[in-house]
């Protein structure tokens, strides 16, 4: 995911209740003196995405992430997941925690996402799994105009054509 250079910045006095690098653990001594500045350079989209692909991959549970970053209620990491839009949660400590648990582990070389052979699958279940996603519209054509698709004789190329 690109940064957002200067997206927003951290308004809390609040720390990471847990490791970055290790579930249900304490952070270690180096995680705690980690200085990631103030200014976040992630929407809210981004941090709900990460959360959701790095937890499909199994190592942490959503719940595990709740409580390393602390302060927070279950209701409340819920009703962050739930927003939608870049700026929808910007003010919440959910978020500002989100984001310092994922830059910590940028910064200490952890890694944040799958490895590439399972990013398609993840794609795929953050789109299955997330209840805000209403049908999808065709982009092209639409129920008075359906889509078909043809040949073009002697390029084997295929385009879309709609029917009229």
């Amino acid at each position: 995911m690109t940064p957002q250079l200067g997206f927003a910045r951290c308004t809390y006095d609040h720390r990471l209740a847990g490791s970055v690098a290790k579930p249900n653990s304490k952070p270690a001594e180096h995680e705690v003196k980690l200085d990631v500045g103030t200014t976040i350079d992630r929407t809210c989209d981004q941090i709900r995405a990460m959360i959701k692909v790095f937890t499909l991959q199994g190592d942490w549970t959503v719940d595990q992430i709740r409580l390393a970053l602390g302060h927070i209620s279950r209701a409340q990491f819920t009703a962050f997941l739930e927003k939608r839009g870049p700026r929808e949660g910007i003010y919440t400590l959910t978020f500002e925690l989100g984001w310092e648990f994922f830059k910590k582990r940028d910064l200490l070389g952890v890694p944040n996402a799958p490895p590439l052979e399972h990013a398609l699958e993840n794609r795929h279940a953050l789109q299955e799994g997330d209840l805000n996603r209403g049908q999808k519209r065709s982009s092209i054509g639409g129920d008075e105009h359906p889509v078909k698709h043809v040949k073009v004789v002697g390029t084997g190329d295929e385009q879309l054509d709609t029917e009229t």
